[in-house]
């Protein structure tokens, strides 16, 4: 599998995304990023098999670091565990010209990116993904933050990491059901891109560098135009303004990939009964959806409190929320709502 190297280039920083097969791929990047720096292992220890490779790859180079494990799912992103991650910083000794390395899923990324942002007013961190999620969308992009009361990411900040490595290796001994969540995310970029690499990967089921690829440039382009999610990147919010208030509404219960292709469904929906787009974008969306063994329909009895949820939307503004579109596969664009539009029609999709 030949290894597939891309930068992105940010108004302050730039960073490569690197993804190849097996983490020993990156041995010279890693080498020479942790050099002369100590690494602080930040995991929930969901991925064994890359935590070995991980701690064999940086006792054969010399390198010093600490491991810490954080709870698994998103209720360990709390303040509890992002207050244990600075404590092992600190009583660790490391300085802010140390790194963290975030080798997980999103969970992990977004705590770990979270922590680098705040110690000592910023550190470099490492994002190692182990989901397709995470590779393909929450490791690039630079948001990172913790949940509070019940909303995702409540309390966050804008903090590019140093450096991306994605093995694909690691989704091998993925469970089948967070590698289906990943592709909820493949078609959230479909959606926005029309991307023919993504409509067979959806409908085949096969993961590829060239997928994780385009999905990471489609992310790009919008990332590198608007750091700090003010206007256009706003588009990659695609599904996600009903699929973050579903999602909490389950009590997490619902995996993230899953709860945005309930999403994209019901806002394209959505769309359709606001006059802009096309009935057969909702259908091809369910359509490919399916092929991907991945469910559109919302479960029964969760509509209310996902309409209560959506207040507390960041993109809230007065009553308003700025939701992303799209008028056809490729055709992505940014219309205001008012907050009780949307609740009413996403609790109708729940009757």
């Amino acid at each position: 599998m030949p290894r597939v190297d891309f930068e992105l280039n940010m108004p302050k920083s730039a960073y490569s995304v690197l993804i190849g097969e097996s983490l020993a791929e990156f041995s010279g990047p890693l080498s020479s990023a942790l050099s002369g720096r100590k690494a602080l292992v930040l995991t929930d220890g969901g991925a064994e098999a890359a935590l070995g490779a991980l701690t064999a790859l940086l006792d054969e180079n010399g390198l010093a670091y600490a491991l810490h494990l954080m709870g698994k799912g998103e209720g360990a992103k709390s303040f509890d565990s992002l207050l244990s991650v600075l404590d092992a910083l600190l009583e660790g000794g490391f300085t802010k010209s140390d790194v963290i390395i975030n080798l997980g899923g999103g969970v992990v990324g977004d705590l770990g990116g979270f922590a680098a942002a705040v110690y000592k007013r910023g550190m470099n961190y490492i994002n190692m993904p182990t989901t397709l999620l995470s590779m393909i969308d929450s490791s690039v992009g630079g948001k990172t933050g913790v949940d509070l009361g019940g909303i995702k990411n409540a309390v966050g900040a804008f903090h590019q990491p140093s450096l991306v490595l994605c093995a694909c290796a690691n989704l091998k001994t993925l469970p089948e059901r967070e590698l289906r969540s990943g592709f909820g995310e493949v078609l959230k970029y479909f959606c926005i891109s029309a991307s023919p690499i993504m409509e067979r990967s959806l409908r085949e089921g096969g993961v590829t560098p060239a997928l994780i690829e385009e999905c990471c440039r489609v992310k790009r382009d919008f990332v590198q135009n608007d750091v700090h999610d003010t206007g256009a990147r706003r588009i990659l919010n695609l599904g996600h303004t009903f699929a973050h208030a579903l999602e909490a509404a389950s009590g997490f219960g619902i995996l993230h990939g899953e709860a945005v292709c309930m999403g994209l469904y019901s806002e394209a929906r959505f769309a359709v009964s606001l006059g802009l787009s096309s009935p057969a974008v909702p259908d091809r969306i369910a359509e490919l959806a399916s092929a991907a063994g991945l469910c559109c329909t919302l479960p029964k009895g969760i509509a209310k409190s996902a309409c209560e949820l959506l207040i507390h939307d960041k993109k809230n503004s007065s009553g308003n929320i700025e939701m992303a579109f799209i008028s056809d596969f490729g055709k992505p664009f940014l219309h205001g709502v008012s907050v009780d539009t949307a609740a009413k029609f996403l609790a109708s999709e729940g009757e």
